[in-house]
């Protein structure tokens, strides 16, 4: 019988002793957390639908091209431009349509050795078609284009308003929910006048502007 005891009380405590690691055992170790970075978030779309105006300036070359023979050569005149455009945007959800006007004084002048030539202001009527990347609108324009154009030299001093078309691109870029920043090219061919005793010119231009705009 003591025996018996002894074994009994034995078992009890090698039962006691192993216990805990059996619990521990039983207890599976947490798996280890690893970092998920959040997703990213698109950035908020802008429309641009409604009027604006701004104010723009830039860098402009052309060609006075001698077409009649008495202008004594063509003319190459460069020079700064800065004016105002204005106009109205539909935004169709990605894709955006308007009309826009603009006015620019020209400071583009050239010689040929014989003859002064000067583009004195420049201005157009066109329609916008773009599409809209988020906040960004990339667009093509075409349209009417008039300028002013003045030829002097010896025996000569003609100023004539020339009528022609313009096309070009630009981008527009919201900075905020009502202001813009443009960056755009355009081609100005104003066809042939005559200018008396300078004969007949051609007249054809480049531009390069930069602006910023408020939607309203």
């Amino acid at each position: 019988m003591k025996n018996n005891l002894k074994i009994g009380a034995s078992l009890v405590g090698l039962i006691a002793l192993t216990a805990p690691a059996f619990a521990a055992d039983a207890v599976a170790p947490a798996p280890p957390q690893v970092y998920v970075p959040p997703a990213p978030v698109a950035p908020a779309g802008f429309d641009w639908s409604g009027l604006y105006a701004g104010v723009e300036a830039g860098y402009g070359w052309g060609d006075l091209e001698d077409t009649g023979g008495a202008l004594g050569g063509d003319i190459d005149a460069d020079g700064g431009l800065a004016g105002v455009f204005a106009g109205y945007n539909a935004d169709l959800g990605g894709y955006v349509i308007g009309g826009e006007v603009d006015a620019l004084w020209s400071g583009m002048g050239g010689t040929n050795g014989t003859n002064e030539g000067e583009i004195n202001w420049l201005s157009s009527a066109r329609v916008r078609a773009g599409v809209d990347v988020g906040r960004i609108l990339i667009y093509g324009t075409a349209g009417l284009a008039v300028g002013g154009v003045e030829v002097t030299g010896p025996g000569v001093d003609v100023s004539n308003t020339q009528v022609g078309w313009t096309a070009g691109g630009g981008a527009d870029v919201a900075i905020s929910d009502s202001m813009f920043l443009r960056g755009e090219y355009q081609y100005v061919d104003l066809g042939s006048d005559d200018f008396g005793a300078a004969g007949e010119v051609d007249t054809t231009a480049h531009t390069l502007r930069a602006g910023i705009g408020i939607k309203f």
